[in-house]
Protein backbone atom coordinates (compact mmCIF):
# COMPACT_ATOMS: atom_id res chain seq x y z
CA UNK A 1 0.00 0.00 0.00
CA UNK A 2 2.84 2.27 0.77
CA UNK A 3 4.56 2.23 -2.65
CA UNK A 4 1.19 2.22 -4.60
CA UNK A 5 1.05 5.82 -3.20
CA UNK A 6 4.08 6.84 -3.37
CA UNK A 7 3.74 5.83 -7.21
CA UNK A 8 0.56 8.33 -7.33
CA UNK A 9 2.75 10.86 -5.92
CA UNK A 10 5.77 10.46 -8.06
CA UNK A 11 3.31 10.60 -11.14
CA UNK A 12 1.88 13.50 -9.81
CA UNK A 13 4.58 15.69 -9.87
CA UNK A 14 6.27 14.96 -12.89
CA UNK A 15 3.10 15.85 -14.70
CA UNK A 16 2.79 19.19 -12.42
CA UNK A 17 6.31 19.74 -13.74
CA UNK A 18 5.50 19.18 -17.56
CA UNK A 19 2.64 21.37 -17.52
CA UNK A 20 4.96 24.29 -16.31
CA UNK A 21 7.08 23.98 -18.71
CA UNK A 22 4.09 24.53 -21.32
CA UNK A 23 2.17 26.82 -20.35
CA UNK A 24 5.81 29.35 -20.09
CA UNK A 25 6.32 28.51 -23.29
CA UNK A 26 3.08 29.80 -24.29
CA UNK A 27 3.62 32.45 -22.67
CA UNK A 28 6.70 33.67 -24.46
CA UNK A 29 5.60 32.72 -27.71
CA UNK A 30 2.73 35.51 -27.29
CA UNK A 31 4.78 37.69 -26.26
CA UNK A 32 6.92 37.93 -29.54
CA UNK A 33 6.10 40.17 -32.14
CA UNK A 34 6.55 38.40 -35.20
CA UNK A 35 5.54 39.20 -38.99
CA UNK A 36 2.68 38.29 -40.08
CA UNK A 37 2.52 35.05 -42.37
CA UNK A 38 1.99 35.65 -45.95
CA UNK A 39 -1.94 34.45 -45.54
CA UNK A 40 -2.81 37.20 -42.56
CA UNK A 41 -3.70 40.86 -43.61
CA UNK A 42 -2.80 44.05 -41.98
CA UNK A 43 -5.88 45.54 -39.75
CA UNK A 44 -5.64 49.29 -40.13
CA UNK A 45 -6.57 51.57 -37.21
CA UNK A 46 -9.73 52.57 -38.95
CA UNK A 47 -11.18 49.53 -39.41
CA UNK A 48 -10.72 48.51 -35.86
CA UNK A 49 -14.30 48.12 -33.57
CA UNK A 50 -14.91 52.06 -32.31
CA UNK A 51 -14.92 52.13 -29.02
CA UNK A 52 -18.10 53.59 -27.71
CA UNK A 53 -17.23 56.69 -25.77
CA UNK A 54 -18.15 57.35 -22.56
CA UNK A 55 -21.28 59.68 -22.39
CA UNK A 56 -21.04 63.38 -21.70
CA UNK A 57 -21.98 63.74 -18.28
CA UNK A 58 -25.34 65.71 -18.21
CA UNK A 59 -25.94 69.31 -18.21
CA UNK A 60 -26.86 70.86 -15.32
CA UNK A 61 -30.15 72.04 -14.78
CA UNK A 62 -30.69 75.55 -15.29
CA UNK A 63 -32.21 77.41 -12.38
CA UNK A 64 -36.21 77.90 -12.97
CA UNK A 65 -37.34 81.60 -14.33
CA UNK A 66 -38.41 83.90 -11.90
CA UNK A 67 -42.22 84.32 -12.93
CA UNK A 68 -42.17 87.78 -15.26
CA UNK A 69 -43.34 90.66 -13.16
CA UNK A 70 -46.52 92.05 -13.61
CA UNK A 71 -45.88 96.49 -15.04
CA UNK A 72 -47.29 98.11 -11.85
CA UNK A 73 -50.64 98.84 -12.58
CA UNK A 74 -51.64 102.94 -13.46
CA UNK A 75 -53.95 103.93 -10.33
CA UNK A 76 -57.25 104.86 -11.64
CA UNK A 77 -57.86 108.00 -10.49
CA UNK A 78 -61.48 108.95 -9.48
CA UNK A 79 -64.04 110.49 -12.41
CA UNK A 80 -64.28 113.99 -11.34
CA UNK A 81 -68.01 114.59 -11.17
CA UNK A 82 -69.07 118.17 -12.28
CA UNK A 83 -71.34 120.19 -9.86
CA UNK A 84 -75.35 119.64 -11.22
CA UNK A 85 -76.31 123.45 -12.43
CA UNK A 86 -78.10 124.62 -9.46
CA UNK A 87 -82.16 124.35 -9.76
CA UNK A 88 -84.06 127.23 -9.78
CA UNK A 89 -86.25 128.07 -7.11
CA UNK A 90 -89.91 128.31 -7.96
CA UNK A 91 -91.19 130.84 -5.26
CA UNK A 92 -94.15 130.18 -3.00
CA UNK A 93 -97.26 131.42 -2.94
CA UNK A 94 -98.64 133.15 0.57
CA UNK A 95 -101.29 135.16 2.06
CA UNK A 96 -100.23 137.31 5.02
CA UNK A 97 -103.09 138.86 6.93
CA UNK A 98 -106.48 139.46 7.67
CA UNK A 99 -106.11 143.26 7.94
CA UNK A 100 -108.91 145.27 9.67
CA UNK A 101 -108.88 147.76 6.81
CA UNK A 102 -107.11 148.25 3.36
CA UNK A 103 -104.84 151.29 5.11
CA UNK A 104 -103.96 149.08 7.22
CA UNK A 105 -102.41 146.70 4.85
CA UNK A 106 -100.78 149.17 2.56
CA UNK A 107 -98.85 150.27 5.19
CA UNK A 108 -97.45 146.65 5.87
CA UNK A 109 -97.21 146.46 2.36
CA UNK A 110 -94.86 149.60 2.21
CA UNK A 111 -92.60 148.45 5.36
CA UNK A 112 -91.81 145.18 3.44
CA UNK A 113 -88.62 144.23 2.68
CA UNK A 114 -86.90 144.21 -0.89
CA UNK A 115 -86.76 140.93 -1.51
CA UNK A 116 -91.13 141.69 -1.88
CA UNK A 117 -91.45 143.60 -4.22
CA UNK A 118 -94.17 142.00 -6.43
CA UNK A 119 -96.30 141.96 -3.31
CA UNK A 120 -99.90 142.68 -3.41
CA UNK A 121 -102.81 143.84 -1.10
CA UNK A 122 -106.09 141.79 -2.34
CA UNK A 123 -109.16 141.54 -0.77
CA UNK A 124 -110.31 138.07 0.19
CA UNK A 125 -113.13 136.54 1.79
CA UNK A 126 -112.42 134.61 5.11
CA UNK A 127 -112.14 134.25 8.83
CA UNK A 128 -111.24 138.00 9.50
CA UNK A 129 -111.07 139.51 13.35
CA UNK A 130 -113.98 141.73 14.53
CA UNK A 131 -112.98 142.71 17.99
CA UNK A 132 -110.60 140.68 20.74
CA UNK A 133 -110.99 138.99 23.65
CA UNK A 134 -109.45 138.83 27.15
CA UNK A 135 -109.63 135.69 28.44
CA UNK A 136 -108.08 133.43 31.15
CA UNK A 137 -107.22 130.61 29.58
CA UNK A 138 -109.32 127.50 29.18
CA UNK A 139 -109.92 124.66 32.02
CA UNK A 140 -109.57 121.27 31.03
CA UNK A 141 -113.13 121.14 32.45
CA UNK A 142 -116.16 122.46 32.98
CA UNK A 143 -116.01 121.91 36.90
CA UNK A 144 -112.15 123.63 36.82
CA UNK A 145 -113.25 126.37 34.90
CA UNK A 146 -115.90 127.08 37.58
CA UNK A 147 -113.14 126.78 40.24
CA UNK A 148 -111.07 129.72 38.10
CA UNK A 149 -114.39 131.94 38.31
CA UNK A 150 -114.47 131.72 42.20
CA UNK A 151 -111.00 132.62 42.05
CA UNK A 152 -110.90 135.54 39.66
CA UNK A 153 -113.81 137.30 41.95
CA UNK A 154 -111.61 136.93 44.94
CA UNK A 155 -109.27 138.83 43.36
CA UNK A 156 -111.75 141.52 42.76
CA UNK A 157 -113.06 140.68 39.10
CA UNK A 158 -116.75 141.34 38.53
CA UNK A 159 -117.10 141.57 34.95
CA UNK A 160 -116.73 138.28 33.59
CA UNK A 161 -118.12 135.25 31.65
CA UNK A 162 -117.39 131.40 31.34
CA UNK A 163 -117.64 130.12 28.04
CA UNK A 164 -120.11 126.82 28.04
CA UNK A 165 -119.53 125.68 24.43
CA UNK A 166 -117.82 126.65 21.19
CA UNK A 167 -113.83 126.43 20.57
CA UNK A 168 -113.65 128.44 23.81
CA UNK A 169 -115.59 126.22 26.37
CA UNK A 170 -114.08 126.18 29.63
CA UNK A 171 -112.47 129.64 29.08
CA UNK A 172 -113.43 133.06 30.89
CA UNK A 173 -114.00 136.25 29.04
CA UNK A 174 -112.52 139.39 30.85
CA UNK A 175 -113.38 141.54 28.21
CA UNK A 176 -113.94 142.42 24.40
CA UNK A 177 -112.24 145.23 22.76
CA UNK A 178 -112.72 146.58 19.16
CA UNK A 179 -109.12 147.97 18.83
CA UNK A 180 -106.18 145.24 19.88
CA UNK A 181 -103.99 147.93 21.55
CA UNK A 182 -107.49 148.35 24.31
CA UNK A 183 -107.25 144.56 24.57
CA UNK A 184 -103.28 144.47 25.64
CA UNK A 185 -103.74 147.58 27.79
CA UNK A 186 -106.51 145.95 29.76
CA UNK A 187 -104.51 142.29 30.11
CA UNK A 188 -101.55 144.31 31.30
CA UNK A 189 -103.61 145.64 34.02
CA UNK A 190 -104.88 142.15 35.19
CA UNK A 191 -101.68 140.90 35.19
CA UNK A 192 -100.77 143.73 37.78
CA UNK A 193 -103.64 142.08 39.60
CA UNK A 194 -101.91 138.99 40.00
CA UNK A 195 -103.69 137.43 37.48
CA UNK A 196 -100.80 136.17 35.45
CA UNK A 197 -102.35 133.89 33.06
CA UNK A 198 -104.32 136.60 30.54
CA UNK A 199 -104.23 136.11 27.17
CA UNK A 200 -105.65 138.26 24.10
CA UNK A 201 -106.97 136.64 21.39
CA UNK A 202 -109.06 137.72 18.57
CA UNK A 203 -112.97 136.88 17.92
CA UNK A 204 -113.01 135.61 14.31
CA UNK A 205 -116.42 135.80 12.34
CA UNK A 206 -116.54 135.00 8.22
CA UNK A 207 -116.09 138.34 6.33
CA UNK A 208 -114.13 139.62 3.64
CA UNK A 209 -110.98 141.62 4.40
CA UNK A 210 -107.71 143.05 3.13
CA UNK A 211 -104.66 140.44 2.61
CA UNK A 212 -101.23 140.96 1.46
CA UNK A 213 -100.31 138.37 -1.34
CA UNK A 214 -96.54 137.89 -1.95
CA UNK A 215 -94.42 135.14 -3.42
CA UNK A 216 -90.99 133.53 -1.58
CA UNK A 217 -88.53 131.40 -2.95
CA UNK A 218 -87.28 130.02 0.08
CA UNK A 219 -87.34 128.83 3.43
CA UNK A 220 -91.07 129.87 5.40
CA UNK A 221 -89.42 130.29 8.69
CA UNK A 222 -86.79 132.50 7.08
CA UNK A 223 -90.08 134.45 5.44
CA UNK A 224 -92.03 134.81 9.15
CA UNK A 225 -88.26 136.07 10.10
CA UNK A 226 -87.94 138.67 7.74
CA UNK A 227 -91.48 140.01 7.80
CA UNK A 228 -91.99 139.67 11.19
CA UNK A 229 -95.05 138.44 11.60
CA UNK A 230 -97.04 139.62 14.43
CA UNK A 231 -101.33 139.56 14.94
CA UNK A 232 -101.70 137.80 11.60
CA UNK A 233 -101.63 134.85 9.44
CA UNK A 234 -99.52 133.40 7.20
CA UNK A 235 -101.03 130.80 5.08
CA UNK A 236 -99.78 129.29 2.14
CA UNK A 237 -102.13 129.98 -1.26
CA UNK A 238 -104.34 127.09 -2.43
Amino acid sequence: MKYLFALLLTVNVVFYLWESRQGSAGIVNSELKLPPSAGERIVLIAELPSIPKKPAPPKPLAPPEPPPVKPAEKPVEPEVVKDAAPVPLVPACYWLGPYESDGDARRVLAALPAELKEAEVHRRSGEVPNGYWVLYPKAESMELARVNRQMLVDKGVRDLWVFDKGELQGAISLGLFTLRERAEAAAQQFRAQGIAAVEVHPRMVRNEAPWIKLQWPGDRTELERLIGVQGVALQACP
